[in-house]
């Protein structure tokens, strides 16, 4: 999975189906509903991603931190935040 991500294939899950996660629902999900960020839905939180339990719940609560912050102040605090420590 990481030397997926570090050969920079990844055009993103709004620009092509996920070659990781065969099983994801947000793609499908974005398309059909035409909306930038699942709390956008009305029926967020859903199980429709098809996430396992812990991807789930970081997902759930990155959305519901951009719900109540907003997207601009979630990136200022998100960008220099180590992703994987």
């Amino acid at each position: 999975m990481l030397d997926y991500f570090a050969s920079e294939n990844c055009k993103g899950c709004r620009n092509e189906q996920c070659k990781l996660f065969k099983d994801c629902g947000v793609r499908g999900c974005h398309q059909e509903k035409q909306i930038d960020f699942c709390y956008q839905c009305d029926q967020f939180s859903c199980d429709k991603i098809n996430f396992d339990p812990g991807l789930y719940k970081g997902w759930v609560a990155i959305n519901e931190i951009i719900q109540k912050k907003g997207i601009e102040e979630y990136y200022e605090k998100a960008r220099t935040r180590p992703r994987y420590a």
